[in-house]
């Protein structure tokens, strides 16, 4: 996509990326994922594979419960920026932390955004020929859509910013060997299985990391 025809609006939170903003793009209301190139020490070919990775394994991935990217910027001098749709309530750590009494205590809510969360992952566990691992599954990276649902407004959940799980040690999106292993340094401490300090990641150390987002 070209950079000229983004509109550039406030920013919305960081991701493993960059920074999210809000974007018009041709009068089109969406989200993009910004890295500014003077703040990082990576080459710029090295930053526009990741993008270009990331864009590749999942623009075409379509479910409910994931967020679609739609796009990558590579034109500008000074940021790479991949697009997507943008979500209107934020994340569930930002719902948590700014308006906690719309989930904490509403079993039904919370119900049915680990049912949402949960059919995502199981999704990405199950693409063929290798599972897709996120490395990453944490309540910043799932992202919160409301809409009208019979006169009353429900919130949906889509997993977002893959950004671990693209370039992982030169890896691809999913495991590199048939036991559906790969190595990660990445992903956040408190969210993070035993074993993936010792460079074991697996479904299994997902499903953790979504035990966590339970809690």
């Amino acid at each position: 996509w070209s950079s000229a025809n983004i509109t550039w609006k406030e920013a919305l939170g960081a991701g493993s990326f960059g920074v999210v903003h809000r974007i018009e793009y041709a009068d089109v209301t969406l989200a993009a994922k910004r890295m500014d190139l003077a703040s990082k020490l990576d080459s710029r070919a090295e930053l526009e594979t990741l993008a270009i990775r990331e864009f590749r394994a999942l623009h075409k991935v379509t479910h409910t419960n994931i967020v679609q990217l739609l796009g990558v910027v590579l034109d500008h001098p000074d940021w790479i920026c991949l697009i997507m749709e943008l979500a209107n309530e934020g994340s569930l750590r930002q719902k948590l932390d700014r308006t906690p009494r719309a989930i904490v205590g509403k079993l039904a809510v919370q119900v049915s955004l680990l049912h949402d969360i949960a059919s995502g992952l199981a999704f990405c566990h199950t693409q063929k020929p290798l599972p897709l691992l996120h490395h990453d599954i944490k309540s910043a990276n799932i992202l919160l859509f409301s809409h009208d649902d019979s006169g009353a407004v429900r919130l949906t959940a889509k997993l977002a910013d893959f950004g671990l799980a693209v370039g992982v040690s030169g890896t691809s999106t999913a495991a590199a060997t048939s036991r559906t292993k790969t190595h990660a340094a990445g992903g956040t401490l408190s969210y993070r299985a035993p074993e993936t300090y010792g460079g074991q990641y697996t479904k299994a150390s997902e499903v953790y990391s979504f035990s966590i987002v339970v809690f």
